[in-house]
């Protein structure tokens, strides 16, 4: 993977888009089970960028959130309002010109 120095994963893409125009492109976090995202437990920040140029720069979780049974993350039994509507899925609409294009999001 192409992915930048200094980031903790995450996933990269090159794209070939056909004509100039707006594009919706979908950032997908992994999820526990059916709907619980991973990782909730901790800060992040997420990093998503086109040609290597930042689109946007998001913080998800926090230290300390707690479950229904106790426990810390993003477990089904959520009952921290910051787990329990965290967005999962962050959606991008993007003018690109056509051609190729290079798409990441990271974790910083």
């Amino acid at each position: 993977q192409d992915l930048p120095f200094g980031t903790r994963g995450g996933a990269d893409a090159k794209h070939y888009f056909p004509v100039d125009g707006e594009y919706v492109v979908t950032v997908r976090l992994v999820r526990l089970g059916t709907a619980a995202i991973a990782g909730l437990n901790d800060e992040h920040q997420i990093d998503f960028r086109v040609d290597g140029e930042r689109v946007d720069l998001t913080t998800i979780g926090r230290k300390g959130m707690v479950t229904a049974n106790g426990g810390t993350g993003a477990g089904s039994g959520a009952t921290d309002p910051d787990i329990a509507g965290a967005r999962a899925d962050f959606q991008y609409r993007l003018p690109l010109k056509a051609g190729s294009h290079a798409l990441t999001a990271t974790f910083l």
